[in-house]
């Protein structure tokens, strides 16, 4: 099996339905299995899980609401060659397995990140992701994230070299990017190619401090283990956007 697509969720919000189908929809003839992992959510969100009746879908439940955690619980669970991240507001183009497929089957990379459009509460686009597709992704990751993180599929072996997943409230995915980067033979790609409507709400995580926070204690983690002059600039250059852009309280 190729693809483990991973959701976790811990309430019902109404773009719920719409992300769960962009999987199960998929034009995507291969075979693949939709782990979703309910974490500290009440019944009514497992009940509603539980109404969804396809066997790809496997259903998993936690008492602990941190992404990190259920992200690794899901990557233990996981059989297919690449956990593909999906979000609970999210919208997966039906050609999202296909075309990741397709490029897999000829570069075999690591990482491999797409672009999305932003939609907002009523489901409009109102722009569309940076291409950094021409980027050398491994110095653009010391002044900010490159990926998409619910564009991406990342192959699981490599996820398990370095840990998984590990820390972060609100930017777990920038810290897997700093340490899979510091692995020389690991390859990261972003394809200029559209596969997601990315949601952009008010209660995300965008231009909140924290954050900014984590992404310069990591920063600073790599740099008094390298002594590295690399990651002390970008520590301070996190910290000087937390000082000059606005964020939220």
């Amino acid at each position: 099996m190729l693809f483990s697509v991973v959701l976790c969720v811990n309430k019902k919000i109404p773009f719920l339905y719409d992300a769960i189908n962009s999987i199960l929809n998929q034009s995507y003839n291969g075979t693949f299995e939709f782990i979703i992992v309910a974490n500290n959510c009440d019944d009514n969100l497992y009940e509603y899980l539980e109404s969804f009746n396809d066997s790809r879908i496997k259903l998993y439940r936690t008492k602990i609401g941190q992404l990190s955690f259920n992200l690794n619980y899901a990557l233990d669970l996981a059989c297919g060659e690449y956990i593909v991240r999906m979000d609970a507001d999210d919208v997966s183009f039906p050609d999202r397995l296909e075309v990741t497929e397709k490029f897999i089957l000829e570069h075999n990379p690591d990482v491999v990140g797409f672009l999305a459009n932003y939609i907002n509460e009523d489901g409009m686009i109102t722009g569309e992701t940076n291409d950094y597709s021409r980027k050398n992704v491994r110095n653009l990751l010391l002044i900010k994230n490159p990926f998409v993180h619910p564009t991406v599929a990342i192959k699981k072996d490599t996820l398990l070299l370095v840990g998984g997943y590990l820390g972060g409230r609100q930017s777990e995915d920038y810290d897997l990017w700093i340490r899979l980067a510091k692995l020389k033979n690991t390859s990261f790609m972003i394809l200029p190619l559209k596969v997601l409507n990315y949601r952009v709400t008010t209660e995300q995580s965008r231009g909140n401090i924290l954050p900014y926070c984590e992404v310069s204690s990591y920063f600073l983690r790599e740099f008094l283990i390298s002594w590295h002059p690399k990651y002390l600039i970008a520590m301070l250059f996190t910290v000087l956007k937390r000082i000059i852009l606005p964020v939220k309280k």
